[in-house]
């Protein structure tokens, strides 16, 4: 079920958002490469400690949104 899938974190309507705006593209290009060189600089525990960070960063920029 939709609802229990966003409740349990398993699905964020906001990662299936493709923007076909050029801008865009390429900021998130800049943001991929950005995160694979992190990835290859830090240790798996460091990485992971990011993705975490990146993870609340997107509930609180959807909190904001919805104000």
């Amino acid at each position: 079920m939709i609802l229990e899938d966003m409740y349990y974190g398993k699905w964020r309507p906001s990662e299936q958002i493709n923007s076909s705006d050029p801008e865009s593209q390429k900021v998130k290009q800049k943001i991929s490469d950005l995160m694979k060189l992190l990835k290859s600089k830090l240790s798996a525990v460091e990485f992971d400690s990011i993705e975490v960070i990146e993870v609340f960063s997107e509930d609180k920029e959807i909190v904001d949104r919805n104000r």
